[in-house]
Parts: structure tokens; C-alpha cells; sequence
């Protein structure tokens, strides 16, 4: 209930934390920094937030967005495609290609998930006596030990004994997959739909391929003979395509599969098998049934009893029913992401499963200009009141932006501006990234700022002065503009620099103060 309710300000100081202590508090201590990620970044509660449009008019912080050094647009999400690089256990890291993960169903061979809880099962080790059997010189047995390994939860305790599993002699290797009882009939439905799309397809190519050799003869003459030529030749190849042995050989084979499938096809009945009196009589094992998410996880079979031994469900209804059984754990992927454009890559992963490396990465936070919002005042209705941005310049090379309001026909397309908003007239100019600028206090003393413009300045980030007017007595204070600058690409060698004009969404928080109307009417 606290985690849910709780509220925590965006200017949170974190050194309240330390004080935390006990594995409660541990993550408590997590939820209160992911609360102040999102109320920074903007989480639709009233706290200020930055967007960028992208080039398919949809907003996303500059962090989610990736920008394409061969279209030099903003790519989104939707902007981009995925494609799977590879394959890999997410508690072994073992990777496998494509055809490896297509024939293991997706699931590791060696790493089991818990089916009572979901957590990964360890493997433990035990020992059994066994005797060796009499020699023929009559000499007496001499029991030895064996190596017996079998799985277990350290969560819920739940092991493989509980539902009577054989221990495995190896310790690697999970237990042997299970086909499901449909299997077989699933895989003859495949290809049921498999052939009869390419009979369609081809039925398709044989039309399209007629109507263009008539619609050439026709234009080419309008000689009776000419028709009467390419009747003939129809007529010839009519019996030709009949007598085909291939096509004949896969109608016929696909009527096979069809009849087949036919017969074994479900019937609907009315008539059922009456339940037992036990389940009126018996008290109900709500601790022996299997949760929903317990069957879901199990798709194929569906397990009815929980964890619990057979010899204790004698005389139950739950008699004969599936019981739990470990899960191999779904394996996971490497993706790499394409423009959708020009297919060019944006994002690559490294192959290592272990490693959280990108030989490629194209996030648009390391090529755009990003802004932040360093003073806001205390906005009243119909009012101006002057607040501070900061605009931080990611670049090696100094960068010269214009800000402009956004024009009377884009404008009327975003319904959620609700305030107005006065930018700088005058070019500004923002350094370049340099590692060693923070120990370097001379880079103010050569610009000539006008303070009414410019907040401060430090390094590769400028904060400038905006005037805002809220046009709403309620709600949240959002207004937008639009950013121009040149840009040069970082991946094509000597290109010419492309001038950008990209459109940034604010939202600068609530409004806290009672609009001057009301005042007066008190």
C-alpha cells in the first residue's frame, strides 16, 4: 500500500537515505530512486517534463529516441525495426543461433524455472548406498555410494521429489521436454495451411500472367486470325496443365491431409460423464490445486495438482491428475534496430550475453542538443512570469541555435499547448563538450552575454531566460517551440552540414496559484 500511495518530490535530497538500513528498507530505498528517475524524466503526474518530436509526429524523451546519421532524423520506437541478432540464457548466458533456439522450442536445455513460484531452480546434490552384486569366487557384497543430483527451489523449498522425479546421475542437463498430446496435430495443420497458401499463390500468379497476355494481344491486333490463334494455343494448354504430375501429386496429397485431419477433428456432444459424489462430499484442497498462473505457465498440459505427492491424492478428485513439473527457462534475445528508411543500423548489441556494450549506438541524448529546466516561478493566470532553460551541447564542436515559436498552422494541431511563451530573438551559442572545462573558470569571459538574456553559463551548457503566460486557470503548464541549428553528420565523411528544425514539448508543472479572477471576486 505504501509503494502505491506514496508521494515523493522531484527535489527529493537523497541523503535522506542513508539512514536505511534491514532488507525491507533496502527496497524501499530502490523504489524512492525510481520514483525520482520518473518524476524527473516526467511521469504524467504534474512534474515538469522535456519530449522531442519525432519525425512521425509523436513525442518521446530525447533518451527513448535514436537519430539516423544518414536521414538525420529522430527515430522512435515505431520508427525502427527489430531484428533478432541472437539467442541466450538469461541465468547460464549460453548462446545459441536461430536454428539451435528453433529446435530446443526457445527454452535453455539446462536451466529450469520453479513451477510453484517462478524462481530458478538449483541443482542439489545427494548421496544413495548400492550394493555390488556377488563375484563368482563367492566373496561378499560391498555396498558404495552413488552420486544422485535432483532440482530445488531455495525460495518456496519446492523440489523434484515432491512430485515423485527420478534423480538424474549428471548434474548438468535439465530434465528431458515433454511433447504435448497435440503436437503431432498441430504440426499437420501447418502444413495443411502451408500448401494450400502456395496453391493460392500460384493460382494468383496464373491469373495475373493470363490477363497480361491478353490484355498484349489485344492491343498488339485486332486480326480475327491473331484470336483465333491464341484460342487455339489456350485450347493446347489446357490438357497440358491438367496432365501436370506435380500439381496433380499435391491436390491429391492435400486432400489426404485434409480428410485425415477430418477425422480426427473435435465433435461437439451432449453427452458427458456425471461427477462423482466427492465433490459434493470432500472437503475442498484449495492447497493441492494449481493457481492459474501455475497452468498458464504450463500451456501444454495445464497441471491440475500442486506440489504434493501421488500416494497422497489416493481417493481424491484429484486422483490420476498433472502435477508440476520444472519448466526450462525462455530463452531471450539480442536485438539490433534499422531505420525503417534507409535500413541503415541504429543500434547494435554486443554478442556476449554478459556484456552491456553497443558496437553501435546511435541515441540521439550523444548528438542532439538536450535542455533542462533551471528556475521555475511561480505561474499565475494571464500573467508573465520568467523562467530559466538550460540547453547542454553533447558535441566536441561549438553549436549556434535559433529558437522560434511554432507557426499558426502547427500550432492548431497540438491541442495541449496551454500557455504562451516569448523566446530570445538573438542567435545563441553554446561550446562544445570538453572533459577538461570543469577545471577551467575563463569560459564566460569570452562571449559578451546580456544578462536580461542569458541565466549563466558554465562549460558546454548555456541557461537563457524564457517569458511564460498560462492561458488555463487549471491544469498543467505546456508550451512548445521549435529549435534550429546545423548539424553534421558523424558517420558520412565529408558531408555538408543540414540545417534541423526540431520541435521540443514542455511541461513545466501545475498550476499552484489561484487565478487572479477569484481573488478579486473574494
Amino acid at each position: 500500500f505504501f509503494l502505491d500511495s506514496a508521494v515523493i518530490p522531484w527535489n527529493y535530497d537523497p541523503g535522506e537515505t542513508r539512514k536505511i538500513v534491514g532488507r525491507k528498507d533496502f527496497f524501499l530505498f530502490i523504489f524512492i530512486f525510481k520514483r525520482m528517475a520518473l518524476t524527473k524524466s516526467g511521469d504524467g503526474r504534474g512534474s515538469p517534463s522535456i519530449s522531442f518530436a519525432c519525425s512521425c509526429t509523436t513525442s518521446a524523451p530525447l533518451t527513448h529516441l535514436f537519430l539516423c546519421q544518414h536521414c538525420i532524423k529522430l527515430r522512435c520506437t515505431r520508427c525502427v525495426t527489430h531484428e533478432i541478432e541472437s539467442y541466450y540464457c538469461p541465468y547460464c548466458l549460453e548462446t545459441m543461433s536461430s536454428a539451435e533456439a528453433k529446435v530446443k522450442k526457445n527454452r535453455c536445455g539446462n536451466c529450469c524455472d520453479c513451477p510453484s513460484c517462478g524462481h530458478t531452480l538449483s541443482t542439489m546434490a545427494t548421496s544413495s548406498a548400492s550394493t555390488e552384486p556377488e563375484t563368482a569366487s563367492g566373496s561378499s557384497e560391498s555396498p558404495t555410494s552413488k552420486r544422485l543430483y535432483y532440482l530445488r527451489c531455495a525460495v518456496c523449498r519446492w523440489s523434484t521429489r515432491d512430485v515423485d522425479k527420478a534423480d538424474k546421475e549428471t548434474a548438468s542437463g535439465g530434465f528431458p521436454i515433454e511433447d504435448s498430446p497435440a503436437t503431432e496435430k498441430v504440426a499437420k495443420l501447418v502444413d495443411l495451411y502451408r500448401r494450400i497458401a502456395n496453391m493460392e499463390k500460384t493460382e494468383r500468379e496464373q491469373k495475373i500472367s493470363s490477363r497480361r497476355r491478353s490484355l498484349l494481344n489485344y492491343t498488339a491486333s485486332l486480326d480475327q486470325r491473331l484470336l483465333n490463334m491464341r484460342g487455339a494455343a489456350n485450347q493446347s494448354r489446357v490438357p497440358a496443365m491438367a496432365s501436370d504430375p506435380s500439381s496433380s501429386t499435391q491436390v491429391s496429397s492435400t486432400e489426404d491431409l485434409l480428410v485425415e485431419l477430418e477425422k480426427s477433428a473435435s465433435v461437439a456432444s451432449s453427452d458427458y460423464q456425471p461427477l462423482s459424489d466427492s465433490y459434493f462430499t470432500d472437503p475442498l484442497p484449495l492447497e493441492t490445486v494449481s493457481t492459474l498462473e501455475q497452468r498458464l505457465s504450463d500451456v501444454a498440459f495445464q497441471p491440475v495438482c500442486a506440489s504434493v505427492r501421488a500416494s497422497d491424492l489416493d481417493g481424491s478428485c484429484l486422483a490420476g491428475q498433472r502435477r508440476l513439473v520444472p519448466q526450462h527457462k525462455v530463452l531471450c534475445t539480442r536485438r539490433l534496430q534499422r531505420c525503417k528508411q534507409c535500413e541503415h543500423i541504429l543500434n547494435k548489441p554486443d554478442n556476449n550475453p554478459s556484456s552491456i556494450k553497443t558496437r553501435l549506438q546511435l541515441i540521439a541524448l550523444h548528438y542532439m542538443p538536450n535542455f533542462r529546466i533551471a528556475l521555475l516561478p511561480e505561474f499565475r493566470f494571464n500573467e508573465w512570469s520568467k523562467a530559466a532553460l538550460t540547453i547542454l551541447n553533447p558535441l566536441n564542436d561549438n553549436v549556434s541555435f535559433t529558437l522560434m515559436n511554432l507557426p499558426e498552422g502547427e500550432k492548431e494541431k497540438l491541442p495541449l499547448q496551454t500557455a504562451d511563451i516569448e523566446l530570445p530573438t538573438s542567435q545563441l551559442t553554446v561550446l562544445g563538450r570538453d572533459d577538461t572545462s570543469e577545471y577551467d573558470d575563463t569560459d564566460g569571459e569570452q562571449f559578451q552575454d546580456d544578462p536580461s538574456v542569458i541565466y549563466r553559463r558554465k562549460a558546454n551548457r548555456l541557461s537563457f531566460f524564457v517569458q511564460l503566460r498560462p492561458t488555463n486557470a487549471i491544469g498543467p503548464v505546456r508550451a512548445s517551440f521549435l529549435l534550429c541549428f546545423k548539424y553534421t553528420s558523424a558517420v558520412q565523411k565529408a558531408s555538408q552540414p543540414v540545417q534541423l528544425r526540431q520541435r521540443i514539448n514542455f511541461e513545466f508543472g501545475e498550476m499552484k496559484s489561484v487565478p487572479v479572477s477569484s481573488k478579486a471576486a473574494s
